[in-house]
């Protein structure tokens, strides 16, 4: 059941992200976090299944042709591992509110990647305007985290099948790297944050150049950030993993790539590939 559940994440992903984006719905990956609570909190067995679900969901997140896959790997992986371990130590309402909570830290440590000490400078002038807007959306998200995980086990997996939907091939384009980075720029958290550090720094009455500085910096870090995030090979994860060995972890993750192949026709070439570099390794 690992397998299935981490194909049914994975494609559910896909289709409630591809829709959220047909409508210009900014921060989908609320929607998103909650809905990979609502499907680990539907898992049954061993206590650690949703640690493997959502790692093998990351993984499979390595297949994907276009766009960002490390921060989207990185916040299946430690959601599922938050969970995972509120689920050993108190249960599955536990374990929802630990992982509705890396939604809030993955963008403050990325943030303070890309803007530095600014950032925190920033923070540290305007806490009493920001703090309670901060307070009142983690309040919201568990909440619903909550909710979530006691009405989750009661839905039928068909519910969650209703957001799978197939995808066309991407257009492919030399410069979508690039392009892709730049737009990432213009995305609302990156633009809320980079206007409320210069507003801030503005309000300081800092010089001229600390001024420039405060806002060509976020600029050019931000941008090799989001390329980076683009280009590293992680594709080449799937196969490295098959090679292994035979364990309960590779099967699951083989009968999910073969469930994601069924219903996402596009990506059968490239996950042949994998197989039969995995294949031809091992002979």
């Amino acid at each position: 059941m690992i397998g299935i559940y981490a194909a049914l994440l994975s494609l559910t992903e896909i289709g409630i992200g591809s829709t959220l984006h047909a409508f210009h719905i900014p921060f989908t990956g609320f929607f998103l976090s909650l809905n990979q609570i609502a499907l680990l909190s539907h898992t049954k067995g061993t206590k650690t299944a949703p640690i493997e679900i959502s790692t093998i969901a990351a993984i499979l997140k390595t297949l994907s042709p276009v766009g960002k896959k490390l921060t989207p790997m990185l916040a299946l992986t430690m959601q599922g591992l938050l969970f995972g371990l509120g689920n050993v130590i108190g249960g599955r309402i536990l374990g929802a509110l630990l992982a509705s909570l890396w939604g809030f830290i993955q963008p403050v440590l990325i943030l303070t990647i890309i803007f530095g000490d600014n950032l925190w400078i920033a923070l540290s002038k305007a806490t009493d305007q920001i703090l309670p807007l901060v307070l009142f959306a983690i309040t919201i998200k568990c909440l619903l985290a909550v909710s979530i995980a006691i009405y989750a086990p009661r839905i039928p997996l068909r519910l969650f099948e209703r957001f799978i939907r197939p995808l066309s091939p991407p257009q492919k384009t030399t410069n979508n790297i690039f392009l892709g980075a730049l737009r990432d720029l213009f995305k609302p958290l990156f633009l809320l944050s980079l206007t409320f550090v210069i507003v801030v720094f503005y309000f300081m009455d800092v010089s001229q150049e600390v001024l420039l500085w405060t806002i060509f910096r976020p600029l050019a870090s931000g941008y090799l950030f989001f390329i980076l995030m683009r280009i590293l090979p992680l594709d080449k994860l799937v196969g490295f993993i098959e090679k292994r060995g035979e364990t309960r972890f590779t099967r699951s993750l083989k009968e999910a790539i073969s469930i994601i192949q069924e219903s996402q026709p596009h990506l059968q070439e490239q996950l042949n590939q994998h197989s039969a570099e995995c294949s031809s390794d091992q002979t």
